[in-house]
Parts: C-alpha cells; structure tokens; sequence
C-alpha cells in the first residue's frame, strides 16, 4: 500500500509500519547540483533488509516523479548515525533530510504511538493498514510534528504483525518445534 505526501515540489511515495519514515523541514547539508538536488536517509539495518530496500524504492519513486531533478542518497548500516536517536537528532539539526526509524524510537517524543504496538493488537495485515491509514495513524504522524517542530512523519513501513522472524512461514505452534528462538 501506498501513502502520498506532497513534499516542496516533490511527490514521494512510501510503503508503509512499526518503523517510521520521518523528515526534516531544515535543508541545511543538502547537496544541490546544477540540475538536481540530493538529500540524504539515514538507516541503521543493513543494506538489503527489508526497510533499506523500502528506502531505496522511495529514493526511486521520487527520482522517477521528480524526473531526476531530486535524487534520495540512501545510507544504511547505520553509515549516518550510530543509532535511531541519533538518526532523529541530527533530523532536528538539518544533517539528515529522512531517516527510518522505529516506532519505539518516536514514541520518547509522541508516547500514543506505543499504543500501536501491542502484541496481537491487529487480526492481520488489512485490519493494521486500516488502522494506520484512518484518522488515528494520521493523528500519529501529526502528533510528531507538534511534539517536535521541524519534524514531519510521513509514513509507517510494514515489518508485519509478528512475533518471531523466521525463515520459514509460522502458521502454527507446529511450525515453532525444533526451531531455535533468539530472544
């Protein structure tokens, strides 16, 4: 599912929870070409995973709506910040214009977002993007802006309503024996 916000001139276009795709109204380190302007997101996952390869696919989206004019320099591995809080600090001094971050990280700054995270909340993926997508999600995203000016939630990316990650589906308690659980 696609969510749109209309940004400057440019239109971006993100898919969508748990983790949180927020920008910066600063522009202060953004690096402006003679025909296009590039702005940076900060992820710590690693290249490949999946909420980098959402970042990517944003970066494509508004390349391909800007016709190249706005380009999304992508950094992941942490390669911008250390971590998510730092990520959302160097947002608030203008040194990043997006970053992904997790809810959890937001919620020290809109603590209503900690309601979005209970376990088993949702019946499945439609019942949380219905959610996410009414007046609540949007009062969310909202709420971040208020909380901390010059902050904008754009979006929420999906890392499924789940309690394990696993190689293979869980359906079942079945599907758990003989797998090795991290905690």
């Amino acid at each position: 599912m696609k969510k749109f916000l209309i940004i400057g001139r440019a239109i971006l276009a993100l898919i969508a929870f748990s983790s949180l795709a927020v920008s910066c109204g600063k522009r202060k380190t953004v690096t402006i070409t003679k025909h296009t302007t590039i702005l940076r997101l900060s992820d710590n996952h690693a290249k490949g995973y999946p909420t980098t390869q959402a970042d990517e696919e944003f970066g494509r989206l508004v390349e391909e709506q800007t016709e190249g004019r706005i380009k999304v320099e992508v950094r992941a591995g942490g390669a911008l910040s250390a971590n998510e809080n730092d990520a959302i600090e160097a947002l608030k001094y203008g040194d990043l214009a997006f970053t992904r971050v997790s809810s959890s990280s937001i919620s020290a700054y809109v603590d209503k977002i900690n309601a979005l995270q209970f376990p088993y909340l949702y019946r499945s993926s439609e019942h949380m993007w219905k959610v996410l997508n009414s007046g609540i999600g949007s009062k969310i995203l909202a709420d971040i802006e208020k909380s901390c000016p010059g902050l904008v939630g754009i979006s929420y990316y999906d890392s499924d309503c789940r309690s394990f990650y696993s190689s293979k589906p869980i359906r079942t308690k079945e599907d758990i024996k003989g797998l090795k659980i991290r905690v």
